[in-house]
This record gives structure tokens, sequence and C-alpha cells, in this order.
């Protein structure tokens, strides 16, 4: 237990190089070409590797079978497992892996395609930090269902903001 007043937190390991950690709980966002969210999750006690499949699962079952031109996650969500999974439904799948890479994933990495993928993975930082702009960088309610409620307002938040910059543009 990290907190008497908040019992349900976690030691949240950013893996950055610099070693910062956080207490709280992650949560995995999924956004399309668009920039609008598709799917939010808070992990409790879930890791980064669990996701990938949970999120292809749920996004095949509320968007039908499409078939996904690319998809880019952070090194953390990288596993064998997952890129198998995962390469069936997806044209051009961006997963860094954690350690040293074979002389065929370097191959695979220094393709056009894949580079133009990964450039674009930044887009992504900026939008957790929209995110945590629109409402979820701090909560105030204590519990455990404030903070999804908290998460689950700044995505529709963010989605409304989107739409209302689209809108103004035409």
């Amino acid at each position: 237990m990290f907190s008497l007043y908040e019992p349900h937190n976690e030691w949240v390991s950013k893996g950055k190089s610099n070693k910062k950690v956080a207490l709280g709980h992650a949560v995995c966002i999924t956004t399309n070409q668009h920039h609008f969210c598709m799917h939010w999750q808070v992990m409790e006690k879930q890791h980064d590797v669990d996701m990938p499949l949970i999120i292809r699962d749920f996004i095949q079952s509320k968007h039908g079978k499409y078939r996904i031109e690319s998809w880019s996650f952070d090194r953390n969500f990288g596993s064998p497992e997952n890129r198998e999974g995962l390469a069936e439904q997806v044209d051009c799948l961006v997963m860094p892996k954690k350690g040293r890479i074979s002389k065929k994933e370097q191959k695979q990495q220094e393709e056009a395609e894949f580079k133009k993928y990964r450039k674009k993975h930044s887009t992504i930082e900026a939008n957790i930090n929209q995110l945590e702009c629109l409402g979820a960088g701090k909560c105030r309610d204590k519990t455990i269902e404030g903070f999804k409620r908290y998460v689950g307002l700044s995505v529709l938040a963010y989605n409304l903001h989107r739409l209302g910059k689209i809108r103004r543009r035409y």
C-alpha cells in the first residue's frame, strides 16, 4: 500500500532513462488517424504487454473487421505474442522491441514505410498532453471510480475539442 487515502494506487514506472516513477494508475489511450480517441482504459493491476490484444478485440467488436493500415505502440507493449496477434490485421505494425534487435528486425525498421509511421508516433505524445490539459492530469476525486470518471470526461472533452477544430475549419 502506497497511500492511506488512496489504497488503490499503484507504483507506475515510466521506463525513462532518469528512472522517474509515479503513484497512480496507467491509462491506455487509442486514437485513430483523425486523432479521435477510440478506446481508453484505466489499467488496474495490468501491464502494458497485456493491452494490445485487448484493444484489438475491442476495436474489432465495435468497429467491424476493417483492415488497419498502421498501428504504433510504445516499447513497453512489445512481445512476440502481440506482434503475431496483430500482424494479421495490420499492414505496418510499429512495435519496438526491448533490448537488442536482430538483423531481420533492423532491416524491417530501416524500410521507408516503417520510418514514416515511426515518426508519426510523436503525435501520440501531443494527444496525451492535450488529454492532461483537458482534465486527466489532475484528479481531485480520491476513489478509483472517480479517477475513471475523470479520465472518461477528459476523453469526451478531448473528442469534442477535436470535433470543434474540424468544424471550425469548414
